[in-house]
């Protein structure tokens, strides 16, 4: 396939972002897992759970065990389908967005994103990533780690050995 060139003046309406938007640098934390479970049975998922923040800010902490125990009733009430049972979460400022890989198609991750208000799980709701987007920015640099330690865990012989490896390949520090 011949690719065609792109002249500058094509360029001139695409990428126009105001002079004012700025975005400060993330930095990620690695928060633990969420493991939702019923009464004594098996789990139906494990999260690696990530608390993003601006540079320099802390979540505040009952903000990230409310976010756990959101995520850990979303899928015991079947919002959030457990499919392979590996994923991982990101808190971020208003939202929480949860990925967990496929099982039809394993080499895809499933997403769902809530937002809500003012540090408040009681409003949290689902947001249509078709019209929001699925990841920030910010958060691709974690899909990114996510999606490195799936292809290790994904190319090896998917022991249980390897399943250990993948719970512990985390990311933490600057984005």
């Amino acid at each position: 396939m011949k690719r065609s060139k792109i002249g500058s003046q094509e360029l001139e309406s695409l990428g126009n972002i105001p002079k004012s938007y700025a975005n400060p640098q993330r930095a990620v934390r690695f928060e633990g897992y969420v493991i939702p479970r019923k009464e004594n049975q098996d789990p139906k998922a494990i999260f690696k759970f990530y608390d993003m923040v601006i540079r320099g800010e802390k979540t505040p902490r009952e903000l990230v065990v409310d976010a756990k125990k959101f995520l850990e009733n979303e899928v015991n009430k079947k919002v959030i389908l457990p499919h392979l049972g590996m994923g991982f979460a990101i808190l971020s400022r208003n939202t929480l967005n949860a990925a967990l890989w496929d099982k039809s198609e394993p080499i895809v991750p499933v997403n769902y994103l809530y937002e809500f208000e003012h540090n408040n799980f009681n409003t949290a709701t689902k947001v249509d990533i078709n019209k929001k987007g699925a990841f920030c920015m910010w958060e691709l640099e974690i899909v990114n780690h996510e999606k490195e330690a799936w292809k290790k865990y994904f190319y090896s012989d998917r022991k249980n050995i390897y399943k250990l490896a993948w719970t512990t390949d985390t990311i933490q520090g600057d984005l």
